[in-house]
């Protein structure tokens, strides 16, 4: 009886330990922890760009999604592939590929963003741009090798130093952000 006592407690240890493993690794929990994806309070992104030393007038967009040409417009090179719905972004030799296609397949040189953090719409691409603030949130102490500091390396040739958040949801419902690319 003692050792199927023993069995049980080492069964549930490793049954409970492998869970919280899982979560460890959830860059959606920890995304939605941090912003608030339903838009219960969360309505507007205000999105102010810099780069080449210019920093760009404020935009605004309803919701989570911001269109790609407005993120990495003015330091990459951006094509499209009507067919296949697919986004290139590139700099250096390097491409983030956006793509609603589920059966792309990707080449030497390029960097799949996740199609669950996508969205197509009239013609444009986006991205829950909660997920690239979060990355490379500027105050942010990710561990070395955390599903955070993975992403963050894959994207560092986008060229982003650091995003500013400043979540004034309480106050206008608009999430504030502030993108500085080297």
């Amino acid at each position: 009886m003692r050792k199927k006592l023993i069995a049980l407690a080492a069964c549930l240890g490793l049954l409970i330990s492998g869970s919280s493993y899982a979560t460890e690794n959830d860059i959606d929990r920890r995304v939605a922890e941090q912003f608030d994806m339903t838009g219960q309070f969360l309505q507007k992104i205000g999105l102010t760009v810099r780069y080449d030393e210019k920093t760009q007038p404020e935009l605004e967009f309803t919701g989570v999604h911001v269109p790609i040409r407005e993120l990495f417009g003015g330091t990459t090179q951006i094509t499209w592939d009507n067919n296949t719905k697919t986004s290139y972004i590139e700099r250096n030799g390097i491409q983030l590929v956006v793509s609603q296609d589920t059966k792309y397949k990707l080449t030497k040189n390029q960097v799949p963003w996740p199609k669950e953090w996508t969205s197509f719409d009239n013609g444009r691409m986006l991205i829950k741009f909660p997920y690239l603030a979060y990355i490379f949130d500027r105050y942010a102490d990710f561990s070395a090798d955390s599903e955070e500091s993975e992403w963050r390396e894959r994207l560092a040739f986008l060229g982003i130093d650091y995003i500013d958040n400043n979540d004034s949801t309480a106050k206008d419902r608009t999430m504030h952000s502030f993108i500085n690319y080297k």
